[in-house]
């Protein structure tokens, strides 16, 4: 969130999440705090630093809260989600203002933004060995003693061998790895005023020193644009340019990480 104004009495927050398929567009009649009823049942406090004007201010982790909501068996990429920030306590009853995407059309970078890091988990797979043949041993006959006219008597044995078994051994697997990416990719979105920028090409240079441009993508009908994992690691300067507009920033600049998508967008005036 990006302060309006400045606040240095304390506050005491809680964040939650639309818990439906699919958030509804608020107005009116569809307040957030007619939304309670359907919060998750994930939620994180957050005692919020002192406000300072045009100040970013980052929130505790909330990963449980979108967990929640993409866990449902109707949740779909490119639904809409909603989050609640609401009063835990605060005794000042002094608020703290932000900027919001509707406040400030002509320049929607200065709304909050959320940012979604994931990753998967390799699968180790499981054996179960194959028992070998249990050993199976004849038993040697009973000697049985035969008189003779001698006084003597003698007995005649023949012994039978017992048979051997060897067990086959049982097979260690080698467990599986996933390889571990080894480029990244930046993505983002392109605003003019309060509407999404169809048809801008987003293209990076570099990584410096290198001057080769790279075509990281189009938007399209929400004004978004994604490389996917395209870029070496290293230092990229993006531009967006589509004939008849200007782009804010004119360029800039981020730092592209092995398996992991920089952030940046861009609005037009």
């Amino acid at each position: 969130m990006k302060a309006s104004g400045y606040s240095y009495v304390p506050a005491s927050w809680r964040i939650l999440g639309h818990n439906v398929d699919n958030s509804p567009t608020f107005t009116s009649a569809s307040r957030p705090t007619y939304r309670m009823s359907q919060a998750t049942t994930a939620r994180v406090d957050w005692r919020p630093p002192p406000w300072y004007n045009l100040q970013w201010n980052a929130s505790p982790n909330i990963a449980s809260i979108i967990q929640e909501i993409v866990n449902r068996p109707g949740w779909e990429p490119h639904h809409a989600l909603a989050l609640l920030v609401v009063d835990n306590g605060s005794t000042s009853g002094v608020g703290r203002n932000v900027f919001g995407f509707d406040a400030n059309p002509r320049n929607p970078m200065d709304a909050a933004y959320l940012v979604v890091t994931y990753g998967t988990t390799p699968v180790t797979p499981t054996h179960t060995p194959t028992p070998g043949p249990t050993p199976t041993t004849t038993p040697s006959p009973t000697v049985t003693s035969t008189p003779t006219s001698s006084a003597t008597p003698t007995s005649t044995f023949t012994p039978t061998p017992t048979a051997s078994v060897t067990a086959t051994p049982s097979m260690t697997p080698t467990p599986s790895t996933t390889p571990t990416p080894s480029q990244g990719g930046v993505r983002g979105f392109v605003f003019c005023g309060s509407y999404p920028l169809e048809g801008v090409s987003v293209y990076a240079q570099g990584p410096r020193p290198s001057t080769k441009y790279t075509l990281l993508g189009i938007t399209g009908p929400v004004g978004d644009y994604d490389s996917g994992l395209i870029l070496v690691p290293g230092s990229y300067r993006l531009v967006a340019t589509k004939s008849g507009y200007v782009f804010k920033p004119t360029s800039a600049y981020v730092q592209v990480e092995a398996g992991e998508t920089a952030i940046q967008n861009f609005s037009c005036y």
